[in-house]
């Protein structure tokens, strides 16, 4: 599929370069969390069924973690996002995340929630404040 058509115009290498921050920014948090950034290769693997049929499985494996079919995430998406919030919910922490990216405090009561620009905005503003976050905006 011919995505260039998205921007108007052919790639430019700023262009390349910006997508490769971004999936870097993606791989930062998917390993400050703990998981495996996947570098996956198409593998060919030789099955034989309990009544010795043979026969040949084909997929993507991540050489790390030797998941099937491994996808890393965007966290850019509307379910990337998503994914995003559940996994910084989670933490110690996200009391003091959201206040450093807006909430607000009325009184003694703080409210739990994400300003709706880092929702609804799709150039990754929720995932870049995570990752300056999680990563100490490092590059």
């Amino acid at each position: 599929m011919n995505r260039d058509h998205d921007i108007g115009r052919e790639p430019t290498d700023e262009d390349y370069k910006w997508a490769t921050q971004d999936m870097n920014k993606d791989k930062d948090i998917v390993e400050a969390f703990g998981g495996c950034w996947h570098e996956s290769t198409f593998q060919t693997m030789n099955r034989k069924t309990p009544g010795g049929k043979r026969w040949q499985d084909k997929a993507f494996i991540c050489d790390k973690c030797g998941k099937r079919h491994a996808v890393n995430p965007d966290f850019t998406t509307d379910a990337g996002k998503v994914q995003l919030l559940k996994e910084m919910r989670k933490r110690v922490d996200w009391h003091l995340f959201v206040h450093e990216i807006g909430k607000c405090n009325s009184g003694h009561f703080y409210s739990d929630y994400v300003e709706i620009d880092y929702i609804t905005d799709t150039a990754g503003k929720f995932r870049d404040a995570t990752w300056k976050w999680l990563c100490g905006g490092k590059t």
